[in-house]
């Protein structure tokens, strides 16, 4: 049986082999050798291995190598390049904005000192396509530090008056600057002063309702206990509401009612449709 002492001395010899090669003597391993530890026997392998297969590569492709090491560098450089001031957006264009604010649209937009690279077009984009009186946005970047906003607008169609002014509502309900080509726009006069009250826009069904009234019967007041009236040519107010479904049976029954007065050559002051199945007058 062997001794512990001589089964070390083989694994010396087998370790010195590996290292030296095959045909190496096991007997001639140096004395430093054998009195190294066995870890640093093991680092030293790796080592050498590791600067056999340099010294390879740098003799079968210097080019190759370089570019590696190139590429590490960049690797490592591109980072710090592109979170340089150079890259902080300072200057967005908006396009196709007609009545919406600038300054509002690039504020929701967050642009200003993002970095171009890490800007997500997609979530912007979605951002100011919610703001009111915007249909959708296309953001397109421009490097170094150049945005451009691309803007759908919602068009007014209503004139929507208060103590406060004049605004138009899209179709949705979102507020909008007029000028003077927006009016011949179908108007309603609020005594309720809705947008008074700190809203900063209406229901879309309210807008349509009252889109479709002032289409039908002409402009419009809106009160808060009866909904939408309008006004008879013979100058007496019609009590209409807010149910756009009755409109029809609505503008029937008006039609009626002054061919009767007509006929009569009788006169109110009141004529109230917003129940059609009982009209009342007074």
């Amino acid at each position: 049986m062997f001794r512990p002492r001589h089964r070390r001395r083989q694994q010396l010899a087998r370790d010195w082999r590996e290292r030296r090669g095959a045909d190496t003597d096991a007997e001639q391993v140096p004395e430093d050798w054998v009195q190294r530890p066995a870890r640093d026997r093991r680092q030293s392998r790796a080592g050498e291995g590791a600067r056999d297969l340099l010294r390879l590569a740098v003799a079968i492709a210097p080019s190759r190598l370089v570019a590696a090491v190139c590429a590490a560098f960049l690797t490592l450089l591109l980072p710090v390049l592109f979170m340089a001031p150079r890259y902080r957006i300072q200057a967005v264009e908006v396009t196709g904005n007609q009545t919406a604010n600038r300054d509002g649209i690039v504020g929701a937009s967050g642009l200003v000192g993002a970095n171009a690279f890490l800007v997500d077009t997609s979530r912007v984009a979605y951002v100011v396509g919610s703001q009111p009186g915007i249909a959708g946005a296309r953001l397109k970047i421009g490097l170094p530090r150049q945005a451009v906003l691309d803007v759908v607008e919602r068009p007014p169609v209503l004139q929507w008056l208060d103590r406060r002014g004049r605004v138009g509502l899209d179709a949705y309900g979102g507020l909008h600057r007029l000028d003077e080509s927006m009016a011949d726009l179908p108007s309603v006069t609020d005594e309720g002063d809705e947008l008074v009250r700190g809203i900063d826009c209406l229901p879309a069904l309210t807008v349509r309702t009252a889109q479709a009234y002032a289409e039908r019967f002409g402009p419009l007041q809106h009160r808060p206990s009866v909904g939408f009236v309008a006004r008879a040519p013979e100058g007496w107010e019609v009590w209409l509401g807010q149910d756009v479904d009755l409109l029809e049976q609505q503008s029937a029954l008006l039609a009626k009612q002054r061919r009767n007065l007509q006929a009569t050559g009788g006169t109110i002051q009141i004529l109230d449709l917003r129940f059609p199945s009982r009209p009342y007058y007074r």
